[in-house]
């Protein structure tokens, strides 16, 4: 990776952000890798590499390259090897262990993201479930007004959410229910 690349699509400190959630007794998987290397909320059938929806960019969301020489195959099935399959063995391990003491869960796939984003609206949080397709409309607004109660303006599904929020959702039908939580750098 070029060492002045520029990465803003990098969820900042969601560790100490969402340290809290801990501390309520949620349980928490948290991704160890910048979205720059390979990007988890991606579907591995999808593009490997390539854009920004792809699993590893080869430029940034403002189009300038990451890299100084194409990635080979190699180097890609190792990222995928090393970060994306552990986490998502992992994540679906705790969903089935979950779902052995509960009829249902909620999934939150935290983020953040930049006042630039493409067509990203004004608001401090973006909450998304593809369309209300990953999640029921009383949960939905049950956190939308959350935080709007702490003072937060809101915007829906203006980023639809990824892989982790619908492939989930499709894997585990009735018994899951999505969202993706996207806070603006701004906000913190």
């Amino acid at each position: 990776m070029k060492p002045q690349a520029i990465r803003p699509n990098t969820d900042w400190l969601l560790p100490k952000l969402y340290s809290f959630l801990q501390e309520m007794g949620l349980t928490v998987i948290q991704a160890n890798i910048n979205r720059n290397v390979i990007d988890l909320n991606r579907n591995l059938s999808g593009n490997i590499s390539g854009d920004y929806h792809s699993l590893i960019y080869l430029n940034n969301t403002h189009g300038s390259p990451l890299y100084n020489h194409p990635l080979t195959q190699p180097e890609i099935a190792q990222r995928i090897e090393q970060y994306y399959e552990p986490y998502h063995r992992e994540l679906n391990s705790c969903i089935e262990h979950k779902l052995r003491v509960c009829p249902q869960i909620l999934l939150l796939d935290l983020h953040s993201f930049f006042k630039d984003f493409t067509d990203a609206p004004d608001g401090d949080i973006i909450l998304s479930d593809f369309d209300h397709t990953c999640s029921s409309s009383k949960t939905f607004s049950l956190i939308k007004s959350g935080f709007e109660v702490e003072g937060y303006s809101v915007s829906e599904n203006t980023i639809k959410g990824g892989h982790i929020t619908t492939g989930y959702k499709v894997l585990w039908e009735h018994r899951i229910e999505a969202i993706q939580i996207e806070l603006r750098y701004s906000a913190y």
